[in-house]
This record gives C-alpha cells, sequence and structure tokens, in this order.
C-alpha cells in the first residue's frame, strides 16, 4: 500500500500558483480542531448571542438597536473566522506555495498568512475545505 501525504493544488484564479497541501490525515484534523478550539467555542457562542436578538415572529423585522447588536455579532464571528480559523487551514494544511513571489523573495507559507491577497487567501482555504469533503474515490480522480 502507497500512503501520499500531500497533493499539489493549482490555483483556478491564479494559473501560475500551486500550493502543496497536506492530506487530511485525522492526526491533522485533530491538530486543527485543537488549534481553533477556543475561537470555535466563541464563534458558537456569539452565533447563539445573535440568534437571541432575532423576534420570535420570524416575519417581524428586527428593532434597530437590535440589528444593529445583531450586525456587530455577526462582524465578530467573521473577524474570528479570518483572523484564527482561516489561518489555521493554511498553517496545518500547505506546506509550500509555487510559482508567487512576494516582495521578490519566493513565497513561504508565513510571508502568504501575511501578505497574500483576499483573493488568494480566501482561494486556497476553500479549495482545502472542499478537499476534506471528498470522497476518497473522489480523491483518487
Amino acid at each position: 500500500m502507497k500512503l501520499t501525504t500531500s497533493n499539489i493544488i493549482k490555483s483556478v484564479r491564479f494559473p501560475e500558483v500551486s500550493y502543496t497541501v497536506r492530506s487530511l490525515s485525522e492526526g491533522r484534523r485533530q491538530t486543527l480542531a485543537a488549534s481553533i478550539a477556543d475561537a470555535t467555542y466563541q464563534i458558537y457562542d456569539l452565533g447563539a448571542q445573535a440568534d437571541a436578538l432575532l423576534p420570535e415572529d420570524k416575519e417581524a423585522p428586527l428593532d434597530g438597536e437590535n440589528l444593529y447588536k445583531r450586525a456587530a455579532l455577526l462582524d465578530k464571528i467573521t473577524a474570528i473566522d479570518s483572523s484564527v480559523v482561516r489561518p489555521a487551514w493554511i498553517k496545518i494544511y500547505v506546506t509550500k506555495i509555487d510559482g508567487l513571489e512576494i516582495d521578490g523573495l519566493p513565497a513561504t507559507v508565513e510571508s502568504f498568512l501575511n501578505e497574500a491577497p483576499s483573493e488568494m487567501f480566501n482561494e486556497i482555504v476553500d479549495l482545502i475545505k472542499t478537499q476534506a469533503s471528498l470522497t476518497s474515490e473522489e480523491t483518487k480522480n
């Protein structure tokens, strides 16, 4: 039996760029879960607070004060996802970035995390998450 522990994924939006991504092993899943556990708890808690502001009557609009409170809570969720959760996916799964230079130097995972444009950053996280949801048969194809 052969076990491949990484794959090369080509960027869709930036065809000259490719990412070497570790396979989604149980150990890495556990590492990811542990590294984002506090952030995940905060996201669930903020989500519950935001949901508690919704009127019981699903058809009724939110009043102004609750609308702004809910928007602020949802913004906090987005900030935690952007600053903690999404970077964790890259730190744990991406090992190499080819075809990208940042300030004249080959991109590293760390420089990518700090300097990559949002489109590129979000694309690789989405590609990794898509790969995570594939069955083993789909991954072979």
